[in-house]
């Protein structure tokens, strides 16, 4: 089992914060207290917005919701689609140690980033296509050190 967050968002913009998300859990068929729903929405500090409609939020915002959904899930395997974008630095900063916390859990990570994350024990590979002059390789994550 995975959970994939694509690129674009998924989220229903006439519906609210809480509302999206509880739509999330029961579409996975999961359920939790409710005290642990709303710990989960401190984390992006999505509080104050569980009530506002998706469609009034700023393209952060929508990410924090969408990686949210990551929290909410018991799954093993993520695969993310440009997991960073729209973030702010501290927000970014979140989602790193939520891929952290996920992984010294036991849980896999594969996603598509432009940024270079450094997370020991990870790898990067990089696609070309035929046209491009770099080469294929493997190798650890550089650095992440404009973020730290």
């Amino acid at each position: 089992m995975f959970t994939y967050l694509p690129h674009k968002d998924s989220l229903k913009d006439y519906l609210t914060v809480e509302e999206n998300l509880l739509n999330w859990l029961e579409l996975i068929g999961s359920k939790i207290q409710k005290e642990k729903f709303f710990n989960h929405l401190k984390f992006f500090k999505l509080n104050d917005l569980r009530n506002n409609l998706i469609g009034n939020l700023s393209q952060g915002q929508r990410k924090k919701v969408s990686l949210t959904k990551l929290l909410l899930t018991k799954c093993n395997l993520w695969i993310l689609d440009e997991p960073f974008n729209s973030l702010d630095v501290d927000s970014i900063k979140k989602t790193k140690k939520m891929i952290c916390s996920h992984k010294a859990n036991g849980g896999s990570v594969i996603l598509a980033s432009h940024i270079n994350l450094n997370i020991e024990g990870s790898k990067r590979m990089f696609i070309k296509s035929p046209k491009q002059k770099i080469s294929n390789k493997i190798a650890n994550f550089d650095t992440w050190d404009n973020i730290k």
